[in-house]
């Protein structure tokens, strides 16, 4: 049994390798098509065959994409899979557009309500109506949080009956196993993301500001890459000018978050939206309590005073309030609150319960 994988990279399956495992122990062929040659030999070692193929997530030419679309009709015509897993934008809709044609199982996963969504430019408009076309020949659509399913259906871009919720794909709670709440006497702040304005640096820079004023003992830290490809980018002079003014300490990127989370007295994540927010969801499973917005996604792993606080979007007064509510928790109340972080990954948010899902999906389209 064939089964093809596609995003616009191979970065976003090494993220999801234990996924990668289940399909293969379920006894699925997998080939997955990517652009970026990074992890490949990764998936040769696991007897999974790549196919490159190259995708510039911000190219607008329609002669470039339409020459894409032919490569992957051919890609996809060669390989004969029994189905098809679409991730990230481009490739949700192209595989959809060539479904026309290929009449094979599609389950489309929407990993978030993006600026396609949003931007009201003719461009993007475009780009709304070519989704909603595509999606009319995928056989499933998988949304990570009800907010994004309701928002797709109540603006007509995908139907109730070809739509499940699946929220993200959990978490390896083994690999991101609980660790001892630090006792340090400094509490650390910690805000794992891409450098992007849209998930809320902003906001918690100016809220470290004020906070400093008073408790210049406090500690902010950021960690995440900085994504010059990404429209909301904040760019490494800004960081640079945070650090001189001794409001953050900037990490960097690293491959390992663990040790950092460790160290973290609390994870923050401000964003104005998300799918499913994997840090959140590695931070609870180390026993980390959380502070985040009151946004899709977000929302559905915080739960308000248990095991963290939620603050509203693109709000530096809020943001402030609820870290220090978090700055006055007693040692055992902070501890107290990790470890509810940690039972609601046990429940809700395990990558078994959530592969179980997605494997029933699958072998329900493949029988």
């Amino acid at each position: 049994m064939k089964i093809i994988l596609f995003a616009n990279t191979f970065e976003y399956f090494a993220l999801r390798i234990n996924f990668l495992k289940e399909l293969k122990n379920s006894g699925y062929k997998i080939f997955l098509i990517g652009s970026s040659d990074k992890f490949k030999r990764d998936f040769d070692n696991m007897g999974i065959e790549t196919v490159h193929l190259t995708i510039n997530r911000k190219s607008k030419n329609p002669i470039t994409e339409f020459y894409l679309l032919i490569k992957l009709f051919k890609i996809l015509n060669q390989i004969k899979p029994n189905i098809i897993l679409s991730f990230t934008i481009k490739p949700v809709i192209y595989c959809g557009i060539l479904n026309r044609f290929l009449r094979i199982p599609i389950i489309s996963t929407m990993t978030g309500v993006g600026p396609y969504f949003f931007k009201h430019d003719l461009f993007n408009f475009f780009m709304r109506k070519l989704f909603k076309f595509s999606q009319k020949n995928t056989t499933k659509i998988v949304l990570q949080n009800k907010d994004d399913l309701n928002f797709f259906i109540k603006n007509n871009l995908i139907t109730n009956a070809q739509s499940i919720v699946i929220p993200g794909f959990g978490i390896d709670a083994n690999y991101f196993s609980v660790s001892t709440y630090p006792k340090n006497q400094n509490i650390t702040f910690l805000l794992i993301a891409r450098m992007l304005w849209n998930k809320g640096i902003g906001e918690y820079l100016e809220a470290a500001r004020n906070i400093k004023k008073n408790k210049p003992h406090i500690d902010f830290q950021l960690l995440g890459t900085i994504d010059k490809e990404n429209a909301y980018c904040i760019s490494q002079e800004q960081i640079d000018s945070w650090v001189e003014e001794k409001l953050v300490k900037y990490l960097g990127h690293v491959d390992d978050v663990r040790p950092f989370i460790s160290k973290a007295n609390c994870i923050v994540l401000p964003s104005y939206r998300e799918g499913m927010p994997r840090v959140l969801l590695q931070a609870c499973s180390m026993g980390r309590p959380i502070i985040t917005t009151n946004v899709p996604g977000c929302r559905d792993v915080v739960i308000h005073n248990e095991n963290g606080f939620v603050c509203a979007p693109e709000d530096v007064n809020s943001l402030k309030t609820a870290l220090n509510d978090f700055i006055n928790l007693t040692f055992s109340e902070k501890e107290k609150m990790g470890l509810k972080a940690r039972s609601v990954i046990e429940t809700k948010f395990e990558e078994k319960i959530i592969f179980k899902s997605f494997l029933d999906e699958i072998h329900s389209l493949t029988k």
